[in-house]
């Protein structure tokens, strides 16, 4: 079958649409060496990289916008057998280090696997990854985005981001696992396929996490919910979750609450568990 190659601009510079983020990121701390404040803190922003899975997943069409890159790593983008043509195999290679325009530093490959257009009820993609790690964590598992027919009140696509086995391993070995779903939907003006400019994107749903602290030596296991007034909201042109909150819940019923702010395009968010506050930094 053949293959089509093409040099791709930083994820979330796919298409020109993405504009770059106005905040400066150049401080970012490390995400790797963020040391868990309470159980849950180290993997609070598990989902940040579900940015980039939206971005990449939905951008049907990226050559025409190859050459308006507003900057960041170029890296390769594989199509087999091509661009329209489906069921199809997008292959997103970021080679030994690629850094994006706000400071991420990705390696490795994701792989999508497209049924069909997503634009089409019934269609579905799988992501998988090989060897591929987001500012030195290592991500494994996978994840599905399927478009099961569901719309929303202005006629918008509503997909369902299944989350399967998808860990996030640290340097010092300590993981999270994640499973459940999202309702991924766009948001602001529009109703188009994809959505990109027209409006950004929100999620809510309900995610279940085992996640073990290497340090301590202990797994814990608790679900994070987000509920539709309290919607995660996903910027054009920012690699992070810009707004919204989740209801974290342990297993022994204690609970904790992250909010990733007010709109801004940073890696910080606040996390609070037993009355007392802290500020974290948001990993993938």
């Amino acid at each position: 079958m053949k293959k089509v190659i093409i040099i791709s601009v930083s994820i979330f510079a796919l298409s020109a649409i993405f504009v770059a983020c106005q905040k400066e990121i150049a401080s970012k701390p490390n995400a790797s060496k963020l040391t868990p404040v309470t159980p849950g803190a180290q993997s609070v922003a598990a989902t940040a990289e579900e940015a980039n899975q939206i971005a990449l997943v939905l951008n049907t069409n990226p050559l025409a916008d190859f050459s308006k890159s507003s900057g960041g790593c170029i890296p390769v983008v594989t199509y087999d057998p091509g661009p329209d043509v489906y069921p199809r195999t997008v292959t997103i290679d970021y080679g030994e280090s690629c850094t994006s325009a706000s400071g991420v530093t990705r390696s490795g490959k994701i792989i999508l696997k497209y049924s069909n257009d997503l634009a089409i009820t019934g269609s579905q993609e799988l992501t998988t990854y090989n060897n591929y790690y987001v500012d030195g964590i290592k991500i494994e598992g996978g994840t599905k985005f399927a478009n099961n027919g569901e719309v929303g009140t202005q006629g918008q696509i509503i997909y369902r981001l299944t989350y399967k086995n998808r860990k996030s391993i640290q340097p010092d070995g300590g993981y999270t696992n994640i499973n459940g779903h999202h309702r991924v939907i766009k948001r602001g003006e529009g109703s188009g396929y994809p959505g990109f400019p027209d409006g950004d994107f929100r999620a809510t749903g309900l995610l279940n996490y085992t996640q073990f602290n290497s340090v301590s030596g202990v797994t814990t296991q608790f679900t994070v919910a987000t509920r539709p007034q309290d919607a995660l909201i996903y910027k054009s042109g920012c690699d992070w979750i810009t707004k919204g909150k989740s209801l974290y819940t342990y297993s022994d019923q204690t609970t904790a609450n992250l909010d990733y702010g007010n709109g801004e395009c940073d890696n910080l968010g606040t996390f609070t568990k037993n009355g007392v506050t802290t500020t974290i930094v948001l990993a993938p």
